[in-house]
């Protein structure tokens, strides 16, 4: 039975599902979301317009700790878009990433997705 199963989730869902889909479709492999959606594909479209050179220099220059091509392009975006970073409010820490305020026992920042050190 795959109730239990790791590599495919949603067992409720799937087997509801059984008879009105084909099987394949049903009971086919979890595969991260960035595959599903094409994401994979522009990030290689994303790391192709900037250089490394331009990524090293652009990694001194902002406050934020970048993972990827990618993921400067998108920061470069929100700073035309919306602007700098919030700072840290009343009863908020510092983003170990980027800066921006975050509640003290949250573990992810939702302004450049850092996961949080040292929070269990």
């Amino acid at each position: 039975e795959e109730k239990g199963s790791l590599r495919r989730g949603k067992w409720i869902l799937r087997k509801a599902f059984e008879g009105f889909l084909p099987g394949e479709v049903i009971w086919q492999d979890k595969r991260p979301l960035e595959y599903g959606s094409g994401m994979t594909g522009l990030r290689a479209i994303i790391e192709s317009m900037i250089s490394d050179k331009e990524f090293e220099e652009k990694k001194r220059r902002y406050p934020v700790k970048f993972i990827t091509k990618d993921h400067l392009y998108y920061y470069e975006i929100y700073l035309k878009e919306v602007g700098d970073i919030p700072k840290p409010g009343e009863g908020q820490k510092s983003c170990t990433g980027c800066g921006a305020g975050i509640g003290v026992s949250s573990f992810h920042c939702k302004v450049c997705g850092n996961l949080q050190e040292g929070v269990t």
